[in-house]
């Protein structure tokens, strides 16, 4: 009864219910005195498709960075209020795969099943599925939209199963009888799928005294949801379950609903709720991804740039179409519980190291707030030296005192990179070129009120900017700096 397609009587489930083997853990954050259970459902963290606002359904797409964060802050609110876990129920789907376990880490929960169903997957929404929410919304109306997204029984247009998206051509279904296998559905169509895997395996654990962590998604968690509450069709479609944010249901012997709470700051879940309500309907103003990216495309490849600086601009730019908050919640900020005191560490130092690190200064900012126009590491600081000076003495010093060829490098921008290696042309030790530099990439300005890329005719530079410190990986990537460091049997780098 563990395989994906549940064709098993209730009985024989009941008889032998997941984890059996293991006694039941009477702690009293899972089960309440009285015979009232606790059970948590926790809808994945942000997808890259979220991001986008993309409708996702089946489309196994992966947990964008902020999903991570919301997955790890989710581990330590459960870690926090001292959840334990005997078995843990999620999709077929990446995204809730990785949710599970991330938080599932984050919580020291480590000896327990994790039982995989493509009946706890999302909603299907067939032809929908890859198409941009508020674009679709603009096309047809958000009320359309609406009823696609969320009416009890009104499926969107399905996909054919000679259709190569649809599910029974996947092999991750080869053990679903492909007439299982939906094209498109409704909520009530996902709920006539999730119940089932309810009744038949997740039930009978909550009622053996088992704690259970269901991570699923949001439209399964919500069919499971309308029917321990006994919601009516109406009030369901107005349910919003937030990403990342553990919900805890307290149900009494019978299994019947007694009450729900969020594990987080009510505030933050109302906002949370807010953005989920939000992601189906048409963007008062502002145009589409798919407008502006050919744009950006053609103008990024004519400057020459790599195919990992068009990749990072392009995810980024993506975001800020999409108009999704960026702002990282204050419930997934944890303060440090302490730090090892460096004169109690037991370290025997090992200058050999050296000869496989690489020093990297970080060297893209212009010192325009100090009135410079150029690098304001070039700035004077103490008898004569710049920064740069004392950085480059300071790599000599530690040559001399530890015996070993200390690698440096710096990571440039197109505005700091001529005059940083004119003043160091004093340092010949210190290597040139490429031994010395790489160019951080450059990213096209984006013009505020309608996001296409910014002109300047008279002066074409000023239409670029360096992206930043967080620029680092794709930079090394793309000028195959990353490679060569490798090549050389560079291991370390201090940033």
């Amino acid at each position: 009864w563990l395989k994906p397609f549940s064709a098993q009587t209730s009985k024989r489930t009941q008889s032998h219910p997941v984890g059996e083997d293991r006694p039941a853990r009477p702690f009293e954050a899972m089960v309440a005195q009285g015979d009232t259970y606790k059970i948590v459902f926790l809808r994945h963290g942000e997808s890259e498709w979220n991001v986008a606002n993309i409708f996702t359904g089946w489309a196994d797409v992966d947990l964008s960075p902020a999903g991570e964060s919301e997955a790890v802050a989710a581990g330590k609110c459960l870690k926090e209020k001292g959840f334990k876990f005997d078995v843990v129920f999620t999709s077929l789907l990446k995204r809730s795969i990785k949710t599970a376990w991330t938080a599932l880490m984050n919580s020291d929960n480590y000896a327990m099943p994790v039982i995989n169903s493509w009946r706890l997957n999302e909603r299907h929404y067939g032809a929908l599925q890859g198409l941009n929410k508020a674009e679709t919304a603009a096309k047809h109306g958000d009320e359309k939209v609406k009823i696609w997204r969320r009416s009890y029984d009104t499926p969107p247009p399905p996909i054919d199963m000679a259709d190569k998206h649809h599910p029974s051509n996947d092999p991750l279904y080869r053990h679903v009888p492909p007439d299982a296998l939906p094209g498109a559905e409704s909520l009530k169509l996902t709920v006539d799928r999730v119940l089932p895997f309810w009744f038949d395996s997740i039930a009978p654990c909550v009622m053996s005294g088992k704690s259970v962590l269901v991570a699923a998604h949001g439209n399964s968690l919500r069919a499971i949801c309308k029917y321990l509450e006994n919601m009516s069709e109406e009030a369901v479609l107005e349910l919003n379950i937030p990403t990342g944010v553990p919900l805890v249901y307290e149900l009494d012997s019978k299994l019947n609903f007694v009450k729900k709470y969020y594990l987080m700051n009510e505030e933050e879940v109302k906002a949370k709720m807010a953005a989920v309500a939000n992601q189906g309907k048409a963007q008062a103003s502002g145009p589409s991804m798919d407008s502006l990216w050919p744009l950006y495309e053609t103008k990024m490849k004519a400057e020459g740039l790599n195919d990992a600086a068009i990749a990072a601009f392009k995810y980024n730019l993506g975001v800020l179409v999409s108009g999704v908050s960026t702002m990282i919640p204050e419930s997934s900020i944890q303060p440090v519980d302490s730090l090892p005191d460096l004169e109690k560490l037991d370290v025997t130092p090992d200058s050999s190291l050296l000869a496989k690190t690489v020093m990297l200064k970080l060297n893209g900012g212009l010192g325009t707030g100090m009135g410079l126009d150029k690098a304001k590491s070039l700035l004077e600081v103490s008898s004569g030296n710049t920064f740069l000076d004392l950085i480059a003495k300071q790599i000599a010093s530690m040559k001399t005192a530890y015996g070993q060829d200390l690698a440096f490098m710096l990571m440039n921008s197109f505005s700091t990179s001529k005059d940083t290696l004119a003043a160091l042309a004093k340092y010949p030790d210190l290597g040139t070129g490429d031994d010395l530099e790489f160019v951080q990439n450059k990213a096209p300005k984006v013009t505020q009120s309608d996001l296409t890329p910014a002109s300047w005719p008279a002066n074409p530079g000023h239409e670029w900017c360096p992206p930043g410190h967080g620029d680092l990986y794709p930079a090394m990537l793309g000028s195959g700096t990353l490679d060569k460091l490798i090549a050389k049997g560079f291991k370390y780098m201090f940033v």
